[in-house]
């Protein structure tokens, strides 16, 4: 599948969870080799989706965000390689992203409005 196709699989799964109610973000590019990932949030969850690897354009991976750390990084995966995701992906997602994040110790975003504080996902996302 080429990049540019690749981009449009990435925006078309985007908005089925627009349709659902979310709010969903898409990573800013300038070429057509960059990468194509997303953030789907309710206003205070968020969810990071990808293709499941650089060389897959056909499988998305998921994964629950919180404040990054040095103990527990930036997010836990949930899903790592699924053709297309669901609102019951998102909302098991949420539910064991929180539960991993409860064990561990991970501190959680306040607000999707704190997480784009952070002046990089600021920069690089913008809303579908």
């Amino acid at each position: 599948m080429a990049k540019e196709n690749a981009r449009n699989r990435m925006i078309r799964q985007l908005l089925e969870f627009k349709d659902a109610g979310l709010d969903v973000y898409i990573n800013h590019v300038t070429e057509l080799t960059d990468s194509h990932y997303g953030i789907i949030t309710d206003g205070e969850n968020i969810i990071y989706i990808q293709f499941a690897t650089y060389s897959s354009d056909t499988l998305f991976s998921m994964s629950f965000e919180y404040v990054p750390s040095r103990k527990n990084g930036s997010g836990v995966g949930f899903i790592e390689s699924k053709e297309s995701l669901t609102m019951n992906d998102f909302e098991e997602c949420v539910t064991y992203g929180r539960r991993f994040a409860a064990r561990y110790g991970a501190e959680l975003y306040r607000s999707f409005e704190q997480y784009m504080k952070d002046p990089w996902h600021k920069e690089h996302y913008e809303k579908l």
